[in-house]
């Protein structure tokens, strides 16, 4: 899983991460590397699950935590984006006043008995100032 980074430097970018995740892997969650917010506040964050097939889970989350030494992490009220189990679709949350230098992306599965299948997820980070 390899964020890639589009935009100008030191203008307005966004950040692609394409994940394939396999039944119990996701549980513990699986993150994302780490990128740098620097110089903004706000961020859209998308997620668009394009393949699922977990079983004997109740959902899959994708959400954000934030850090300002790339070390020590703290989940992102509000920024959480839930399919249900086999669940497939594309969900948007917008969050705001954002002060941590570093962010990453958190995969979870719901309930880890019995966790089985895959989950193919592309998340889109596009930062901006609010």
């Amino acid at each position: 899983m390899t964020p890639e980074s589009f935009g100008s430097p030191g203008g307005r970018r966004m950040v692609r991460v394409v994940t394939a995740e396999g039944g119990s892997v996701i549980n513990p969650p699986v993150y994302s590397p780490s990128f740098d917010l620097t110089g903004f506040n706000a961020v859209q964050f998308q997620a668009l699950v394009m393949t699922n097939t977990i079983v004997a889970t109740t959902s899959l989350t994708c959400s954000l935590q934030g850090s300002s030494d790339g070390e020590n992490w703290t989940a992102i009220a509000s920024s959480s984006v839930t399919f249900a189990s086999a669940g497939v679709g594309i969900s948007t949350v917008r969050v705001t006043g954002l002060s941590f230098r570093y962010l990453r992306i958190v995969y979870a599965a719901g309930s880890p008995a019995g966790a089985g299948g895959v989950a193919i997820v592309e998340t889109l980070i596009v930062p901006s100032n609010a």
